[in-house]
């Protein structure tokens, strides 16, 4: 009487060693990958080292479609230090994937800022200062757009982003069919 072995066919142990595959590198990709380019939803990024931690809330695309001039739109986001213990003494704001085909900068933005602790409960109240920027041309490349002042440990910035199509009093025909495009990140 012969004794069986205990073997198992090539395909299962092939199925068996593609699917670890899958699961390692599914488990990796998602430890790495963050996908925040959704327009008109907020999204809550952490950015963390060591000692220093800001909490970016907003909408960091393109905020919308300007169709004539005097036309503006208004996008709000805030960076908050959740630090411990940690004055943070500076971050910057820059414009990233910009695509401006608009001929004379005829596209501006204004950069206002509000500094607040206890944001977003009943106790908020204005706590320090912070910088914006005044109005500028919209980049036609990737650029630094702001440099923060400094951020003490659970102070919330609040920017308020408001991009224009300035009216220069004659025809603008020639930025008919032209478009403006752009995210934010926080460094």
């Amino acid at each position: 009487m012969k004794k069986k072995k205990n073997s198992y066919s090539p395909l299962v142990i092939g199925l068996g060693i593609l699917l670890i595959i899958l699961v390692i590198s599914g488990v990796t990709y998602a430890f790495y990958t963050a996908n925040i380019t959704r327009e008109n939803e907020n999204n809550n990024v952490i950015i963390k080292t060591e000692n220093l931690s800001l909490t970016y809330n907003g909408n960091i695309s393109t905020i919308g479609t300007i169709k004539k001039p005097n036309d503006s739109l208004t996008s709000k986001f805030t960076v908050k230090n959740t630090s411990e213990n940690v004055t943070v003494p500076s971050y910057n704001i820059s414009f990233v994937d910009v695509n401006n085909n608009i001929i004379n900068d005829e596209y501006v933005y204004e950069l206002s800022c509000i500094s607040y602790s206890d944001y977003g409960l009943p106790t908020q109240e204005v706590s320090g200062t912070c910088t914006g920027k005044s109005e500028t041309p919209v980049p036609t490349t990737n650029e630094l757009m702001h440099t923060s002042s400094s951020i003490a440990k659970d102070i919330t910035h609040e920017y308020k982003l408001v991009v224009t199509f300035i009216d220069t009093g004659s025809n603008q025909n020639y930025n008919q069919n032209k478009s403006v495009n752009f995210k934010l990140i926080i460094e």
